[in-house]
C-alpha cells in the first residue's frame, strides 16, 4: 500500500501533475500553527520544493503551450500557494511521509489496525489538499486561453476522478478493510514481468503503426492497430488488477474509442484503397513519397485517439493499485 503518502505531499500541485502514491499511521498531529522545527526525519528543503515547483511550471508551460507571461504567472501562483501549504501542514505531513519510508524497508506489511489509524488521521489532511487544489486550479484557469482551458478542464477531471478513488481507498482502510497482499510479496516478480509486457505491447503497437505508414496493406492495418488496442487494455487491466467496475469502465472507453477509429477508417477507406493501388503501381519515387505522406496524415488521428485511450485508462487505477507499478516502469 504505497500511494497516499505522496498524495499528501505531491498531490498538492495542479491538475497536470502525475497521480500520487500512499502510506501508514501517524502520531497525533499538532495544529498547523505549531512550530515544525522539532519534526524529525525526511522533509524537502525550501530549495528542493521551489525547484520542483519551477520544474512543474516549466513542464506545464510546454504542455499547454503557455506564453512567457502565462508561464511567469503560473510559476508565481504555485510558489505562493504550495510551499506555504506544506509548511503550515508539516507536522501532519512529515510523520506520514517518514512512516511510509519506514514501512517500505520493513519486510512485513502493516497491520489493518495500523492502516485504519493512519487513514483516520490522513483523511482531514486529504480534504485540505483537495480544497487547496480546487482553489489553485480556479486561479490558474483564469490565465489560460479558451483552448488551454478546455485541455486543462479535461485533465483536471481526470485528477478529480483519481482523488475520488483515493478517498474511497482511505475510507476503506479506515474501516479496517486492508488486505496485506496489496503490500507486495511473491507477486512482485509477476508484476515486474507484467510491466515489461506492457512496454512490449506499446512497442508492438508503435511498430504496427510504422508498418501501416510505410508498407501498407491498408484495409487490414487499421484492424491490426485496433487489435493491438484490445491487447493493451487487457494487459492494463491485469497489470493494475482493476476491479469489476474499473474493468467495465476500461472496456467502455475502449469500445467508444474503437468506434471513433472505425468511423475514421470507414470515411477514408476508398482513399486508402486508392493509395494502396497507386503505391503498388509503377508510380515515380516523388509521387510515392507524396502518397506515403498522405497516408501518414490519415493515420495521425488514430494515433491521437490511442493517446486519449491511454490517458483515460490512466485515470482508472486507485492509489493502492497504482502503487504496485513504479512510475518509471509504467506503460508509456
Amino acid at each position: 500500500m504505497k500511494a497516499v503518502v505522496f498524495s499528501l505531499l505531491l498531490i498538492a500541485i495542479p491538475a497536470w501533475a502525475d497521480p500520487p502514491a500512499q502510506s501508514l499511521p501517524v502520531p497525533t498531529p499538532s495544529t498547523a500553527t505549531d512550530s515544525s522545527s522539532d519534526c524529525e526525519g525526511f522533509w524537502p528543503t525550501k530549495k528542493m520544493v521551489n525547484g520542483m515547483i519551477r520544474r512543474w511550471a516549466s513542464e506545464a508551460a510546454d504542455h499547454y503551450e503557455l506564453t512567457p507571461d502565462q508561464h511567469q504567472q503560473l510559476e508565481a501562483m504555485l510558489l505562493d500557494r504550495w510551499p506555504k501549504f506544506m509548511e503550515e501542514n508539516r507536522r501532519v505531513m512529515q510523520p506520514l511521509i517518514n512512516q511510509f519510508f519506514e514501512a517500505t524497508v520493513d519486510p512485513e506489511p502493516p497491520s489493518a489496525a495500523a492502516v485504519a489509524e493512519w487513514a483516520g488521521r490522513a483523511l482531514p489532511l486529504f480534504d485540505k489538499v483537495r480544497e487547496s487544489l480546487k482553489e489553485g486550479n480556479a486561479q490558474v484557469r483564469e490565465i489560460l486561453t479558451p483552448k488551454q482551458q478546455a485541455q486543462f478542464d479535461l485533465e483536471a477531471l481526470g485528477l478529480a476522478t483519481g482523488m475520488q478513488m483515493a478517498e474511497r481507498q482511505l475510507k476503506s482502510w479506515q474501516r479496517g478493510e486492508f488486505d496485506p497482499k496489496d503490500w507486495g510479496g511473491p507477486r512482485r516478480r509477476d508484476r515486474q514481468r507484467e510491466r515489461r509486457r506492457m512496454a512490449e505491447l506499446e512497442q508492438e503497437r508503435a511498430l504496427a503503426a510504422e508498418r501501416a505508414a510505410s508498407q501498407p496493406s491498408l484495409s487490414d492495418e487499421i484492424v491490426l492497430e485496433l487489435d493491438a488496442w484490445d491487447k493493451y487494455v487487457k494487459e492494463f487491466i491485469e497489470l493494475y488488477r482493476l476491479d469489476d467496475a474499473q474493468k467495465s469502465s476500461a472496456e467502455s472507453v475502449l469500445t467508444e474509442l474503437k468506434g471513433r477509429a472505425q468511423d475514421l477508417r470507414a470515411h477514408s477507406q476508398e482513399r486508402l484503397a486508392e493509395i494502396q493501388r497507386q503505391l503498388s503501381s509503377d508510380a515515380d519515387p516523388e509521387q510515392k513519397q507524396k502518397l506515403t505522406a498522405e497516408l501518414v496524415s490519415i493515420y495521425q488521428p488514430i494515433d491521437t485517439i490511442f493517446v486519449e485511450l491511454k490517458t483515460r485508462l490512466d485515470a482508472l487505477p486507485t492509489a493502492a493499485q497504482r502503487a504496485t507499478v513504479k512510475p518509471a516502469e509504467s506503460p508509456k
